[in-house]
């Protein structure tokens, strides 16, 4: 979102319209819309982080310009460009709203052969019942559902993405180990429950 204001004398800022606080206007406001609000099964709604803030140029001149870096990850029930249709509606003649980066969520059907195989994997092989059916970020298993191959997050227990002390539960990789390895040894049987 790019927000536009008046250049003024940091002495007489009255005389201005100071673009970074608009911009943080905006951004306040958009937890207001609609999209903000929805909640689904899974999440409690739509993440909205603001991630970076560019505007001014020295301190004693009111900005004219600023630009905020939204990540808005919405919800599998969601549509992108209704999101931004809410945001350019708030920002009206004072801001522009640009797209960098679009993806959609990644959603799987757990009635899929394959997922229901992968499940029972995890139960005869884990150690914990703890299954999480939705999280918060991104992987690169979108490529593969937009093909039409069925795709599940699937991985080691860690926590802290993207933080300082980002870490990888180190149990947890063998017992990974064995979840794959029974879900590839099990692919014969689930060839001929699928009739093949």
């Amino acid at each position: 979102i790019k927000s536009f204001g008046k250049s003024a004398h940091g002495s007489t800022p009255w005389l201005g319209e100071n673009a970074i606080l608009k911009a943080l206007w905006l951004y306040r406001r958009i937890y207001r819309l609609p999209f903000a609000r929805e909640r689904s099964l899974v999440f409690d709604g739509p993440s909205i982080n603001l991630g970076h803030i560019s505007g001014g140029d020295v301190l004693n001149k009111v900005p004219d310009a600023c630009v905020l870096g939204l990540d808005i990850r919405y919800l599998p029930t969601q549509v992108p460009h209704e999101i931004v249709r809410q945001i350019r509606t708030l920002a009206s003649d004072s801001a522009e709203v640009e797209v960098l980066y679009q993806r959609p969520p990644a959603v799987a059907d757990p009635n899929l052969p394959y997922v229901r195989a992968l499940l029972r994997a995890i139960r005869l092989e884990s150690s914990t019942s703890a299954i999480s059916v939705g999280r918060d970020g991104a992987s690169d298993v979108t490529y593969f559902l937009e093909k039409g191959i069925p795709g599940v997050e699937f991985g080691p227990r860690g926590a802290n993405h993207h933080g300082d002390d980002e870490y990888v539960e180190v149990e947890s990789l063998q017992e990974y180990r064995r979840i794959l390895v029974y879900f590839v040894r099990h692919l014969e049987d689930l060839g001929a429950e699928l009739g093949g």
